[in-house]
């Protein structure tokens, strides 16, 4: 057990580490990962990459391993409510003195590293601090999502993946990646290792293609599920069931329209792993129906309804605007927004266009949020009502009056909130307390 104290003063030690931003390349990682032992190199990693849907997908493939009896971890960014939860080991974060501890253990090796100067950035860091608890738990398996790109991302400093999992990409972080789906595709593709299978959803054509040829190239088993041979059965705002292939009747805690597609590419994924390790079916389907994750189209109240959702980028509120039009057509709606400003907000605004709402802008958090008024202003520019606040509570006070006033009439009404993740820790704390 370590004392209060001596957690506080890890903590903070880590927490004054010099800042440094978003770096390309892992030179520093693989060194500073060697001189810690490579822990990234002793467990099994299932390697998720992609633009959108990589938190619901590599929480489904977590789930079911856990259900089968497999220890677990899985790595996973941004946090949304508990800074912890980035790391978690059979489903629950790890604990500020199990971080603490990891700190202590690697704080001589990130001394030697800021002598060297080669100390490796924040996210790295986090990353060798995952990797290292991960096999200190003797993790049967770890899933490890990438943090934007993959061949020069951080988690790709593992040698040990033993399935390579695709999710949709999409044009962000174009800054770093490339301004074409090609060039995005390309990063994302670099997390697929030669002869280790790889399983994709059905991508766009392009982005396809780059695929295509990386497994072929390295010699790996190329999988697509495509969600479009999935069938429902039946589906709520509670509940989403169907079928795919030799699963019957899979049910679904997670009802956003784009959940259907990363839990169909769980399945592929556990298809490949079925053939070397046992997973039954009880344990993908107890796995399926059991994974809830904050912030992907979750409600957070019945009446008035609130939803929230962490669509932040045109491909993602593509298919919230499908979710929408699925379960809340007929409802009279709020849209709360906060938006990164570097981010593609315009081609996001352009895509609910001719969804009949009003909204109301806040700001995102930290310095990369986009002020409230200039997204209220854009959206006014597309002939939609907006109103912009100062902060999410008084955002959701005045949506409080909206949901009694007349502008509301006497339909069925709900509040929508999308956006930037960081933000949306507010607005569950402002429902839950």
């Amino acid at each position: 057990m370590m004392k209060p104290g001596e957690i506080t003063e890890q903590m903070d030690y880590w927490n004054h580490l010099p800042k440094q931003g978003i770096k390309l390349g892992l030179a520093n990682l693989h060194f500073f990962m060697n001189t810690i032992g490579a822990p990234q190199n002793q467990t099994k990693v299932i390697h998720v990459a992609g633009t959108n849907g990589k938190g619901s997908t590599s929480a489904f493939l977590a789930n079911i391993l856990q259900c089968e009896g497999y220890s677990v971890g899985r790595y996973s960014s941004p946090a949304v409510i508990d800074p912890f939860e980035v790391i978690t080991f059979q489903g629950k974060p790890i604990t500020r003195e199990e971080y603490a501890r990891e700190i202590r253990d690697l704080r001589p090796a990130i001394e030697q590293a800021q002598k060297e100067n080669r100390l490796p950035t924040a996210f790295e860091l986090e990353t060798a601090l995952a990797y290292h608890y991960f096999a200190k738990q003797k993790c049967d398996f770890a899933v490890i999502e990438c943090g934007m790109g993959g061949d020069e991302d951080a988690t790709n400093v593992t040698e040990a993946t033993c399935l390579s999992v695709l999710t949709s990409i999409g044009m962000d972080h174009m800054s770093f990646l490339g301004n074409t789906i090609q060039k995005i595709a390309g990063h994302k593709a670099g997390i697929i290792k030669a002869g280790i299978p790889v399983v994709t959803v059905k991508q766009e054509d392009r982005a396809q293609e780059v695929i295509r040829q990386k497994a072929e190239d390295c010699g790996s088993l190329l999988v697509t599920a495509d969600s479009k041979k999935a069938v429902i059965i039946d589906k709520n705002l509670s509940r989403l069931i169907f079928s795919y292939d030799i699963y019957r009747e899979m049910s679904l805690s997670m009802t956003g329209s784009y959940q259907l597609e990363n839990a169909v590419l769980a399945l592929e994924a556990v298809n490949i792993l079925k053939q070397r390790i046992p997973i039954s079916d009880s344990a993908v389907r107890r796995g399926l129906a059991e994974t809830k994750l904050p912030g992907r189209f979750e409600i957070m109240n019945r009446e008035p309804l609130v939803i929230i959702d962490g669509a932040h980028n045109p491909a993602a509120v593509t298919r919230l605007k499908e979710t929408i039009e699925t379960y809340l057509k007929d409802y009279c709606k709020l849209f709360v927004v906060g938006v990164f400003a570097d981010k593609d907000y315009e081609a996001s605004l352009d895509i609910l266009k001719d969804t009949d709402a009003c909204y109301y802008t806040v700001p995102a958090k930290g310095e990369r949020s986009l002020s409230p008024e200039i997204l209220a202003a854009s959206i006014r520019r597309r002939q939609k009502t907006a109103e912009s606040f100062s902060s999410v509570s008084e955002a959701l006070q005045a949506a409080k009056q909206w949901e009694c006033s007349e502008v509301a009439s006497d339909r069925k009404k709900v509040i929508l909130c999308f956006g930037s993740l960081s933000y949306l820790k507010q607005v569950r704390e402002y429902y839950v307390h």
